[in-house]
């Protein structure tokens, strides 16, 4: 009683609980931004919030896991254009950091060693806005709405690459699936066989009436958050 955890949460049916445990008062308000905050990600241990902004900055926060209070931890600096998705290595060590369309790459920072860890880009048409990690924290993909999909390792080399899917999100699950929503509002599983042979495999797994921005796995139950945009607009 009076406790709320994220396996008493649906998507499938309406939320409903006591005054006692519904969230209503503001405990901590974060300043630090100058400008529109568009990201907002805790690590997967759940000791640190990153953060990131129209201003450029990436801020990391360290969590008080008795009070829930956040203290300003680092502010990494050198994005141009923004910041508009923050992917947590599975370990809540590195963080990756994409901008808007316009920007062609993507940085990973080391969140101990309080430094920028790698620097990917590829192309200067690339456009990289949205990235996952795999399991074992040392490979990556990312991609764009405008066709580049990219199987990385953690210094920024491509291993792999996929052309021609217009990426809105990306997840892999807890077994190395990588799941990816793209402009075509469909959700599509990927696997990579080896680094031997680099074979990648596409499962279509279902089509949805509007575009997907968020993909969410709580233990084997992938969720499917969405922008309720106009059937007009792709």
């Amino acid at each position: 009683p009076g406790t709320l955890t994220l396996e008493d949460v649906s998507l499938l049916k309406d939320h409903a609980c006591s005054k006692q445990t519904f969230p209503c008062v503001t405990i901590q308000t974060l300043t630090e931004h100058s400008d529109e905050v568009w990201f907002c990600k805790f690590s997967p241990d759940g000791t640190k919030l990153a953060t990131g902004s129209k201003d450029g900055y990436l801020h990391i926060y360290d969590v008080d896991l008795e009070t829930y209070k956040m203290k300003l931890r680092k502010q990494f600096e050198g994005h141009s254009f923004g910041i508009g998705c923050i992917a947590w290595c599975p370990f809540s060590r590195y963080v990756i950091a994409c901008g808007t369309d316009e920007c062609n790459e993507l940085w990973i920072w080391d969140v101990e060693q309080e430094e920028q860890r790698s620097r990917m880009t590829h192309t200067p048409e690339d456009s990289l806005t949205c990235a996952a990690w795999l399991p074992c924290g040392q490979r990556f993909v990312c991609g764009g709405s405008r066709g580049q999909f990219y199987y990385c390792d953690i210094d920024g080399n491509v291993i792999d690459s996929w052309e021609g899917v217009r990426l809105q999100c990306l997840h892999v699950t807890h077994d190395g699936l990588i799941l990816a929503a793209d402009a075509q509002k469909r959700i599509s599983s990927y696997k990579f066989d080896s680094l031997t042979d680099q074979q990648m495999y596409e499962y279509f797994i279902r089509r949805e009436d509007y575009a997907l921005y968020s993909l969410l796995e709580f233990t084997k139950i992938i969720r499917l958050c969405r922008l309720l945009l106009a059937k007009t607009v792709d």
